[in-house]
């Protein structure tokens, strides 16, 4: 067997193939790592600070009561209660637009992850028969080191 060179002109399907593939991964990795968007992530902080504040009105109403020597006042909750919400949400924002990131809404989320796993055995399969297809003209061809072996097993058996 021979060595299939870079940039030899029967490598390129394969590399055209394997180039796909990377951008299908790149997808799915691209939306795992996405930001929720800002109102998604603002709504859920604000949901769990209207608790803690709400913990921190009940602190604060414990002092009408004799015997209470001041501790709760170090709890962050007894701070959140003195706070404005309106100033709560805004400095919660601020923070939050730091972040540069992509956000992606849980439904494009979905759309993009879907349509790339639904391609990505495709075009697995695809490697695979072009890999196949070079071994068969004589050429050694390194296969990815994460390549699916029961893929290759199944494309195997189909061909014998």
């Amino acid at each position: 067997m021979r060595s299939l060179p870079e940039g030899a002109p029967e490598r390129a399907k394969l590399d055209s193939i394997r180039a796909k593939r990377l951008v299908l991964v790149d997808q799915i990795e691209t939306a795992a790592a996405a930001l929720v968007p800002l109102d998604s992530a603002v709504g859920v902080i604000m949901d769990r600070l209207r608790v803690l504040t709400s913990d921190g009105e009940i602190a604060l109403r414990s002092f009408n009561y004799p015997g209470m020597n001041g501790t709760q006042f170090t709890e962050p909750s007894v701070m959140l209660a003195l706070m404005p919400p309106d100033l709560i949400e805004a400095r919660v924002r601020k923070v939050l637009s730091a972040d540069t990131d992509k956000r992606l809404t849980q439904a494009e989320r979905q759309s993009l992850t879907s349509k790339a796993h639904d391609e990505l055995p495709k075009v697995e399969r695809s490697e695979e028969l072009e890999v196949l297809r070079l071994e068969a003209a004589g050429f050694t061809v390194a296969r990815r080191e994460d390549v699916d072996i029961d893929l290759v097993l199944r494309i195997w058996e189909e061909a014998a």
